[in-house]
C-alpha cells in the first residue's frame, strides 16, 4: 500500500512541475476595431466606412456645384473651351457616395485647375451686361458647393487623422476615399478659399451683386482654420 501511495504522490508532483515548465502564456492579439468592438484606441472601420459614405456624397455634391458655377463663369468671361471640359466630371459626380476614388481624383483636379485659370481671367477681365448675368448666375451654385466643400473638408481632415498612419491594408482598401480626401483636402480648401476672395473681389469690381449663398461661404471661408 506505501509503494502505491508512494507511486501516486511520485506522479502528481512530475504532473504538477512538467504543467509549470511547458505553460506558456499565449499573448493577446490586438483587435482592429471592426465593428465598433476592440480596445481603447481601435479603428472602428465599420463606422468610417459609413462616415466615409457621407462625406462622398457631400464632397460630390460640393465639386459638382462648383463645377457648375465654373460653367458660368468661364461663359461669361468668353472661355467656352474651358466650360466644355467640365461636364464629363460634373456628370460622373452625380454617383453620391457611390462616387470611386479615380472620379473624385479627377474633379479635384479639374475643378482646381479650372479655378486657377478663371482666377487669372479675373484679374483683367470687365464684364458687360450680358457678362455679368452669366457672371451672377454661377454664384449661387458656387456659394452651395463652397460651404458643402469646407464641411466635408474639414470633416475628412479630422477622421483621417483618426486612422494615426495606419498601414493595415484592409483598412486602406476599406477606407481609400477616406484616406484621399483627407490628404488632399487641405490644399482643396485653401485653393478654393483663396477663389472665393478672387471672386468677391471680381464681383465689387463689376457691381455684381451677390446672393445669400455666396456671402455665405464668404462667411465660411474667412472663418477656415486649417
Amino acid at each position: 500500500m506505501n509503494k502505491i501511495i508512494k507511486l501516486l504522490v511520485s506522479l502528481l508532483v512530475l504532473t504538477f512541475f512538467t504543467n509549470t515548465a511547458f505553460s506558456v502564456d499565449m499573448p493577446k492579439v490586438p483587435k482592429v476595431g471592426i465593428g465598433g468592438g476592440g480596445d481603447k484606441g481601435d479603428i472602428d472601420v465599420d463606422a468610417l466606412a459609413d462616415q466615409q459614405s457621407a462625406l462622398v456624397k457631400n464632397m460630390s455634391s460640393a465639386l459638382s456645384n462648383i463645377m457648375k458655377s465654373q460653367v458660368k463663369f468661364a461663359e461669361a468671361l468668353g472661355k467656352k473651351d474651358l466650360a466644355d471640359g467640365l461636364q464629363k466630371d460634373i456628370d460622373n459626380m452625380n454617383a453620391g457616395e457611390a462616387t470611386p476614388k479615380k472620379d473624385l481624383k479627377s474633379a479635384v483636379k479639374v475643378s482646381t485647375d479650372t479655378q486657377v485659370a478663371l482666377n487669372k481671367e479675373m484679374e483683367q477681365a470687365t464684364l458687360d451686361t450680358e457678362g455679368k448675368i452669366k457672371f451672377a448666375e454661377g454664384l449661387p451654385p458656387y456659394g452651395a458647393g463652397s460651404i458643402n466643400m469646407i464641411g466635408a473638408g474639414m470633416e475628412s481632415i479630422k477622421l483621417f487623422k483618426s486612422l494615426k498612419g495606419t498601414k493595415d491594408l484592409t483598412i486602406i482598401r476599406k477606407l481609400g476615399n477616406l484616406i484621399y480626401l483627407g490628404k488632399t483636402a487641405p490644399s482643396l480648401l485653401s485653393t478654393f478659399s483663396s477663389a472665393t476672395s478672387a471672386i468677391s473681389a471680381f464681383n465689387s469690381k463689376n457691381g455684381i451683386e451677390e446672393p445669400k449663398e455666396f456671402s455665405d461661404a464668404t462667411s465660411a471661408a474667412q472663418g477656415l482654420e486649417l
